[in-house]
């Protein structure tokens, strides 16, 4: 803890971090100390620490940017994005969410309420103190982003370097105007792999020999526009582009003020455009996750996305399966009917869609796979070609549209009682 502490001095007064053993080597240079934890914080717990953080610090850090470094716990530390972190002079944590941890979820929602309305939250949550789903609720009650890798390194670099003067992000956009896209009776299935482009699958076997649509990390079009040409620039034919995930950030929908969900979308639709994107992925686990909890959006959630992204042709909803569904002017939002696991036996998989397609007989019936991330595409195509003729694997956009002309699936919202 004392070390994250050390973080957020080191932005403030443009110092480098060192353990006690590299001491002699910095007074050689001649560089002075400027604060020293040795045995300061012996013996404390993180609130007492972080309460001295925010009491000695929090006035001179940054309301734009807050960085949780989280992640990996105990004597592990991967503190990759704490140069980003530095540079803009941000206030380092990784305190509890959860509110059951009613001290440290105290100073947290303090910390985040003090950030300016759509600033970013850095960095990724402690699995030592709560979940994913308890960071990202309150991070969105606040109506802040989360761009959630504690783990993404030298964007201190990146974030300076600009794509090519000539560079246009554009999309794989398969639609041709005027053709019919009247579906037959069929399963059509579409697949969107998890958790952004970056991680898993966008290196190994099998990209670009099927349809496949991958989640865009849209805040990289200005915080790492670079790396983002190099995905652009590498993408096949095959290779389709959404945004994600429910703002342009991490949020959870659910648990932003109503009155600021028209500003968060209106970012949104702002990054989708910059990005040629079409189709936008929305998630909410604000509630719990889809067996504890519930997963499903409100109409109000889904007025508001429809009314402010008018130029999406259609949404996904969900991370593992969920049972929303809506349709406007042909635009409709599919939740995912099912989850790829890593995990999951080829053969299982393979029966587990047969059943689903036999479950829901009627045709044409649209079959949204949510994938996993460490699968990779050659996988995932081994187990679509297996299923059968019934079967035909499609562009997402092609899917979507299809799907607003011959809808076999119930308008379906969360009620509130």
């Amino acid at each position: 803890t004392s070390l994250t502490v050390a973080f957020t001095v080191a932005g403030l007064e443009r110092a480098v971090v060192v353990s006690e053993d590299l001491i002699p080597m910095m007074e050689k240079a001649g560089l002075r100390s400027v604060a020293d934890f040795r045995g300061k914080f012996t013996g404390q717990k993180d609130i007492d620490i972080y309460t001295w953080a925010y009491m000695h610090y929090w006035n001179r850090c940054s309301k734009d940017y807050v960085v949780w470094l989280g992640g990996e716990a105990g004597k592990i530390m991967k503190p990759a994005i704490a140069d980003f972190g530095m540079i803009k002079q941000a206030f380092f944590t990784d305190l509890s969410c959860k509110e059951e941890d009613t001290a440290e979820y105290a100073l947290a929602d303090k910390i985040l309420g003090e950030m300016k309305p759509l600033s970013m939250v850095m960095g990724w949550h402690s699995y030592a103190k709560d979940k994913e789903r308890d960071y990202v609720k309150l991070t969105s009650h606040h109506v802040l982003r989360v761009e959630g890798l504690h783990t993404l390194p030298n964007m201190s670099f990146s974030c300076q370097i600009p794509a090519s003067p000539d560079f246009k992000f554009k999309n794989h956009h398969t639609l041709v105007q005027g053709k019919d896209y009247t579906p037959g009776k069929k399963v059509y299935i579409s697949c969107i792999q998890t958790d952004g482009m970056g991680l898993g699958a966008w290196l190994k076997p099998g990209r670009g020999q099927i349809p496949y649509a991958w989640e865009v990390t849209m805040n990289w079009v200005w915080l790492a526009p670079s790396m983002l040409e190099y995905f652009y620039g590498m993408a096949t034919p095959n290779d389709y582009f959404i945004g994600c995930l429910s703002g342009p950030g991490y949020m959870y929908p659910k648990a932003i003020p109503p009155e600021h969900l028209p500003e968060v979308v209106a970012k949104t639709k702002e990054l989708m455009q910059q990005l040629d994107l079409n189709v936008f992925e929305i998630m909410d686990y604000s509630e719990g996750a889809t067996v504890e909890g519930n997963t499903e959006l409100t109409k109000a959630v889904v007025d508001a996305y429809y009314k402010g992204l008018p130029n999406a042709i259609g949404f996904v909803n969900g991370y593992a399966p969920a049972f929303t569904f809506a349709l406007r002017d042909g635009r409709p939002l599919i939740s995912y009917d099912y989850y790829l696991s890593e995990t999951r036996p080829d053969p299982d998989a393979v029966a587990d869609l047969q059943e689903l397609a036999a479950i829901n007989s009627a045709r044409p019936y649209f079959l949204l796979v949510h994938v996993r991330e460490w699968s990779d595409v050659a996988r995932v195509k081994g187990i679509l070609d297996k299923l059968g003729p019934e079967f035909e694997v499609v562009p997402l956009d092609m899917f979507l549209t299809m799907a607003g002309k011959a809808p076999t699936f119930k308008e379906r919202f969360l009620e509130r009682k």
